[in-house]
């Protein structure tokens, strides 16, 4: 058997794809695990009420027609619209838009704190009684007043940097009384978020799994495994 250098040069050519491919298998296979696991991680340390943040981890693959070794890469994470994703992996202070946070409580989410806010609880969905009465002349007459309107009206009532849900105002003659349930906590300007990695742990998992990844990816293309 003749071996000349033409032959040679194709052997180390081929390998090169080989190895190239291999590559970007690994890399498209270490982000779809990553994601997996980071899911994983989610699900263990915070309490999704709804599919939004899983749906919103993602994985980009690199293209399978790359060429050079040094662009091979491939990412995972949250997008944009899960930008608190990442104070969940660090840490963090997350303050208020205006000047106070509006915080759920459980009987705004049915309760339980596993669940959604009741769609007719949103805030974008109900207004606000505050300030006094033109009829009403002491604090307390005021209160039952405004308690009124926001029963009547569906609106939320604001007292002691909280918002109530008004319902069963009734009056028999001289006495009034109806329920207050509260629905938001407006005490504080900022909250703080203790660091519960879930990405960093899935990817590291997958950094120590690189070379039999890769060897995998390799066996499959000389051997078909």
């Amino acid at each position: 058997m003749t071996v000349s250098l033409e032959n040679i040069g194709k052997i180390f050519k081929d390998a090169e794809k080989k190895c190239i491919k291999a590559c970007i298998n690994t890399v498209n296979v270490q982000a779809a695990s990553s994601r997996k696991e980071g899911i994983i991680n989610v699900k263990k340390n915070l309490t999704l009420r709804n599919t939004w943040t899983e749906r919103n981890i993602v994985y980009t693959q690199c293209p399978q027609n790359v060429t050079n070794i040094n662009q091979i890469q491939s990412e995972v994470g949250a997008t944009e619209r899960a930008g608190y994703m990442e104070r969940q992996e660090k840490g963090g202070i997350h303050k208020a838009k205006g000047n106070k946070l509006a915080i759920p409580s459980t009987m705004a989410r049915g309760g339980a704190n596993n669940k959604k806010v009741k769609s007719s609880l949103y805030l974008s969905k109900n207004g606000l009684v505050s300030g006094p009465t033109t009829r009403a002349t002491t604090r307390k007459s005021q209160y039952v007043a405004r308690a009124f309107i926001a029963a009547k009206n569906k609106l939320f009532l604001s007292a002691n940097k909280t918002l109530f849900q008004v319902t069963k105002f009734t009056k028999s003659g001289n006495s009034i009384s109806f329920k207050q349930t509260p629905i938001y906590n407006l005490k504080f300007t900022q909250t703080k978020t203790p660091a519960k990695p879930w990405l960093k742990p899935a990817t590291d998992q997958q950094a120590k799994e690189a070379q039999q990844i890769y060897n995998y990816q390799l066996d499959k293309l000389y051997i078909g495994v």
